[in-house]
């Protein structure tokens, strides 16, 4: 491709992604731009930035990059599969974007000492080494943009669970009626004292492997039926958390930006709520 078909290609994805930027946000919505890559943005929709309440905007072009930040006024700015020097540049030149508050988070491989301390004098809110653990995107976004984690949020289920006592014979059944990666809301024709520990295993919709957890009762929950008990994870691997946040993620997904709207055929809807 000559160098005028390259610009030509640069100035149509830009004004695509103008276009996209550009476009209201329903409810004032948090907003990404993500300047990366096609193979860290793959990467990334594994993570709670593919999340459904989020407008995210993917700029494979750093060239493009001031100029979407500018037209998205973003919450957040990913730059990530740069070399050091590009990423350098683009990091002082969004700070000396005028009104351009948004965090920006560098990632990049084996970044080393000198560079580092570049990028934080530069602006850089935070530089993480690739790949990312994902649970420290739900983290900043907690902390950055004042959304629920994943881990906070849950969605209305009926989920069969077998659980036993620690150190007590005998097993119980029962229903959860929410689930988070947090903890469950338990329904239990069993007399449950408050600070019991459970171990706890119970399946998810389309996935043939169980999970299990150590829970423990925090609070019983009114109810004119069965007894019900808020019980919190005590030990959940980090594969079964992913497991959990996933599922609940999918749910919400699947009801578009109408977390309370019910998805037909499952009977669960999602929602915000306290921890267990």
């Amino acid at each position: 491709m000559g160098a005028t078909d390259q610009d030509s290609k640069y100035r149509l994805e830009l004004l695509a992604l103008q276009q996209v930027a550009a476009a209201p946000r329903r409810g004032a919505l948090p907003s990404v731009l993500l300047i990366a890559g096609n193979d860290l943005s793959t990467e990334l929709a594994q993570t709670v930035l593919w999340r459904f309440d989020l407008v995210r905007v993917c700029c494979p072009e750093p060239r493009n990059g001031l100029s979407l930040a500018a037209a998205l006024a973003p919450d957040l700015i990913v730059l990530g599969a740069l070399r050091p020097a590009t990423a350098l540049a683009l990091v002082r030149s969004l700070r000396d974007q005028a009104g351009n508050a948004a965090a920006i988070v560098v990632v990049a491989r084996s970044v080393s000492l000198s560079a580092l301390k570049d990028l934080e004098r530069a602006g850089a809110t935070a530089v993480w080494d690739h790949p990312v653990d994902p649970r420290r995107w739900d983290e900043l976004l907690h902390e950055i943009l004042g959304v629920a984690t994943r881990r906070d949020l849950r969605v209305a289920v009926r989920l069969q669970v077998s659980s036993r006592r620690p150190r007590v014979p005998g097993s119980l059944a029962g229903i959860a009626l929410d689930l988070s990666a947090r903890g469950m809301l338990l329904e239990s024709p069993s007399l449950l004292a408050i600070g019991a520990k459970l171990d706890l295993t119970f399946s998810l919709p389309q996935d043939d492997l169980a999970v299990r957890v150590l829970g423990q009762v925090v609070r019983e929950a009114p109810s004119e039926r069965a007894p019900r008990y808020g019980v919190e994870f005590l030990d959940v691997s980090s594969e079964a958390c992913h497991r959990i946040a996933a599922f609940v993620d999918s749910e919400q997904r699947a009801r578009g930006f109408d977390p309370e709207a019910p998805r037909s055929g499952t009977g669960t809807r999602a929602r915000r709520t306290e921890r267990p």
